[in-house]
Formats: structure tokens, C-alpha cells, sequence
């Protein structure tokens, strides 16, 4: 494309546009427009142009938000690579790509590798801006968010809590970087150490941004569902849980579609939430309605895929345990017989996708442990010859 063929003017349009899908949690509109902006300024100025630099930085990222991690990170690795040569290692935008690339890496399973890059990144900040500046103050923030998403929301806690001190005294307690620590630090605590105080502190916050925002704000809606699972789960509240969830996984259909990664978390919580209440039947069909939608979006093998197979495997396992315990001392009929044989074949050959699929994820990884923990609580980490079904069924 020649340069007096494009109105730069149309192509900022298009920037604000995908800014403000990405901010509304429109993903793909946000990827496809990006991918198209870089696309043109790569061809009007070269790939390694201003124009075209700041937009595969913006496609990195809207790749990471919509859990495209594999993609983000070559996009940003090819960035970075860039980045160096032409601007320097030192230079701000340079750093601002590292610490995409540590996003993606750390989101996308493993999260010691994301730390130890953000780490890096942050002597390089501290050593050039000093330690009080904002950019260095953000590097510390990334930090303690790759924490609470590997699951270490205690790790994660302590370094919110510290770095909101630090932004306060420096930015003032109504900045509006000092609120987000703040709102992180909450999140945090309820999730480390989930009581009535730390809860109650979470649910203050969430009824104040639901009665200035709405449930419709992706942020808002994220933070209500959070609130709903700890509810559920942490203050053995199951009941509670699945109504909040249901209007989460509604708000979040509107908002996203019914296959989008936050839709299918949110039923995924609420399917936990009928396997503890004993509704397994429906537990089962909402996982198994999920993992379609999995499948159809190309998200399978994504963390939101796996979650959803590993507690399909637990709800099948768990609707069979109840019909083994209600069934003590009584014979099973052949058609009886035939369906627990068939749940316990299911559920292992469930377990095997599962477990192949998480084998990318490291060790401390929040899923990771999961699936640890439903295979020790179900014995799938022995293996099943001939009919060896049928000593598990009776």
C-alpha cells in the first residue's frame, strides 16, 4: 500500500475502535482490528515502523486478554526483538513489551517464567527511574498479579499490601492506580485467607462498583462472580453461590456470547456448585454443553478447556460415588451394571484428555494442583487392566 492510498485518520478511528472493544471486553473485535491495523502500517511503513511497532504491541496484548497466549507470545517475542535492536534494551517501550511478553508467558501457564522476567524488568526500572516511580511501581503490581493467577493468593496478598502502602505515600489514596492495589489487595486477602472479615470486605467492594457501574462491566461482572464463587465454596454456601453464578453466566452470554471463555468459567462454577448440592445430573450436562462450546471455539486445550474437562471427570465420578453409596446392599440390574461401567470408562477416558492437556502447565500452576488432587481423590493415577471397572463399581 502507498502512503497517499490510506487516510491515517480512518486508521486512528479504527485504533480507538479496537481500544474500546478490548476495554469492553470484545476480544476478537479488538484482535481482528488490530491484526488488520498492523497488517496495513506494516505495509505502509515496514514491520519494524513506529506506526506498525505500536500496533503489533496492541495485537500482543488483545491476543493475551482473549487467552490466545501462544500467539501473544510470538507476537511479542518477534516485537521485543525489535524493540531492542531499533530503540535500545533501556528504552521505555522496550520495557513495556517485556512486560506483555511476561503477561502472556505467565497467563498462559507458566507463571515462574513470567516472574522471573518481570522481576528482571523490574531492577532494570528501579535502576533507571528509582524505585517511587509509577513504572516501577506497575512491574511490582504485574509481579503479584502472576502470583494470585498460579493460585499463590497468599504470596499475592503480602505483595499488594506492600505496594499499596508504597503507592499510596507516593500517587495519594485516591489515585486511581492506588484504588486498583486496593481493590486488588481485597481480592486477594478473600481468596488467601477467605473468612467472614476478608468476604465481607470483598462484598462491600463489589456492592459499591455494582451500584456505580452496573453488573454489565466486564470488570464488575468478574469481581461479582469471584464474590460468588468464595461464597460457594470457602464459606460452604453452594446455594447462595448458584444464583449469583446463574446472573453471572446471563450478564456474561449478553455480554461475551455463550462460548467465550468467561461465559464457560462462569458455568463451570456454577456446575461445581450443583455437584456439591447433589445435583449431578445437571452438573453433568452444563460440563458437557461447555466443553462443546470448548471445542467449537477452539479453546479445548485452554485453560478454561481443561478446567472444564477435569470437573466433568469429577461430576461423573462424583454422580457415580452417590449411586454406588445409595445402592449398599442391593443387587444391580444388568442395565444398572451397564451404565456405572460405562460412567467409570467415561470418566477415565475424560481423565486421559485432561491430563494430557495440563502436562504443559508447571507445577505450583492453581490448575495444575487440581488436577492432582482429582486424580489422587479417584485413584487415576493407577492404571485400569481388563474389566478392572468392576471392582471399582462394586
Amino acid at each position: 500500500m502507498q502512503e497517499n492510498n490510506f487516510d491515517s485518520t480512518v486508521l486512528d478511528e479504527m485504533c480507538f475502535e479496537a481500544q474500546r472493544a478490548q476495554e469492553e471486553g470484545n476480544i476478537e473485535i479488538a484482535i481482528d482490528l488490530f491484526s488488520r491495523l498492523a497488517e496495513i502500517w506494516g505495509e505502509v511503513e515496514g514491520l519494524r515502523g513506529s506506526k506498525a511497532m505500536v500496533m503489533r504491541g496492541f495485537l500482543g496484548r488483545a491476543l493475551t486478554d482473549g487467552r490466545r497466549y501462544e500467539a501473544a507470545e510470538t507476537v511479542l517475542a518477534e516485537l521485543l526483538i525489535d524493540r531492542e535492536s531499533i530503540l535500545g534494551p533501556d528504552h521505555e517501550q522496550t520495557f513495556v513489551t517485556r512486560g506483555n511478553l511476561a503477561r502472556a508467558i505467565a497467563f498462559g501457564g507458566r507463571p515462574e517464567e513470567g516472574i522471573h522476567i518481570t522481576r528482571m524488568l523490574l531492577a532494570d526500572r528501579e535502576r533507571i527511574y528509582g524505585a517511587d516511580d509509577p513504572r516501577t511501581l506497575n512491574s511490582r503490581g504485574q509481579i503479584a498479579e502472576f502470583y494470585a493467577s498460579a493460585g499463590d493468593n497468599t504470596k499475592a496478598a503480602a505483595l499488594f499490601g506492600e505496594l499499596l502502602a508504597d503507592r499510596e505515600r507516593v500517587l495519594g489514596p485516591t489515585h486511581w492506580d492506588t484504588e486498583r492495589t486496593s481493590q486488588n489487595f481485597i481480592i486477594a486477602s478473600a481468596q488467601a485467607n477467605p473468612n467472614s472479615e476478608t468476604i465481607g470486605a470483598l462484598r462491600e467492594l463489589v456492592d459499591e462498583r455494582v451500584a456505580y457501574y452496573g453488573l454489565s462491566d466486564p470488570q464488575v461482572i468478574t469481581q461479582y462472580a469471584l464474590l460468588a464463587e468464595l461464597i460457594a465454596f470457602s464459606l460452604g454456601d453452594p446455594l447462595a453461590g448458584l444464583g449469583m453464578l446463574t446472573v453471572v453466566v446471563a450478564e456474561r452470554t449478553k455480554l461475551f456470547g455463550p462460548g467465550s471463555p468467561p461465559t464457560l468459567s462462569a458455568r463451570r462454577s456454577r456446575a461445581r456448585c450443583l455437584i456439591l448440592i447433589g445435583q449431578f445430573d445437571d452438573a453433568v450436562s452444563e460440563l458437557e454443553d461447555s466443553c462443546v462450546f470448548a471445542d467449537e471455539e477452539s479453546i479445548a486445550t485452554d485453560l478454561v478447556g481443561l478446567g472444564l474437562r477435569m470437573d466433568l471427570v469429577w461430576a461423573r465420578m462424583a454422580r457415580l460415588d452417590a449411586y454406588i453409596e445409595e445402592s449398599v446392599g442391593e443387587e444391580f440390574d444388568d442395565d444398572e451394571y451397564d451404565w456405572a461401567t460405562v460412567e467409570l470408562w467415561q470418566a477415565w477416558s475424560d481423565w486421559i484428555s485432561v491430563e494430557e492437556g495440563s502436562r504443559w502447565l508447571e507445577p505450583e500452576h492453581g490448575l495444575r494442583r487440581e488436577t492432582l488432587r482429582i486424580q489422587e481423590e479417584y485413584g487415576f493415577n493407577q492404571e485400569i487392566e481388563g474389566d478392572g471397572a468392576e471392582s471399582n463399581v462394586g
